[in-house]
């Protein structure tokens, strides 16, 4: 018990320098010095504002390309080019029989206008006609059951 009495002055002291040195970090003057040190002011100007980036590396079109074209559905009429030969922009270059693509168009159409009707019907499944159909049933029903 004596031993305890005798640090007891130099544990409050050690005490009282830990919550001296909390108090001292955490103080918002301290805070203020911290944050002042990490800002900058500006003035204010009207100008314009340029980015501009340097990329490196190559951009290039390509000089050739392959045309394939699916000679099993599609006759060929015209070949205007041979392999190799160099061509300008806009040329044409063959030309094929459209009588295919044309009736393809006309069943697309068709297939179209269907599926339009469809989606109404979906929309809209009863008419005006088809619910005073209904109503007449319905009135029919009640007159029968009162005869039974």
């Amino acid at each position: 018990m004596k031993r305890i009495i005798k640090w007891w002055p130099l544990l409050l002291l050690v005490l009282a320098g830990l919550i001296a040195a909390i108090v001292w970090r955490t103080s918002p003057t301290r805070a203020q010095d911290q944050s002042a040190s990490l800002t900058q002011v500006f003035t204010v100007e009207r100008g314009n504002l340029t980015a501009s980036i340097t990329p490196t590396g190559e951009v290039y079109a390509p000089r050739q390309a392959s045309l394939n074209f699916d000679v099993n559905r599609l006759k060929l009429v015209a070949l205007h080019v041979a392999p190799g030969q160099k061509v300008q922009a806009g040329e044409v270059l063959a030309q094929i029989e459209t009588d295919a693509l044309e009736r393809a168009v006309i069943q697309a159409e068709a297939d179209l206008t269907v599926a339009q009707d469809n989606l109404e019907k979906a929309r809209a499944p009863y008419t005006d006609l088809d619910l005073l159909q209904a109503q007449v049933a319905v009135a029919q029903a009640e007159v029968a059951l009162l005869e039974a």
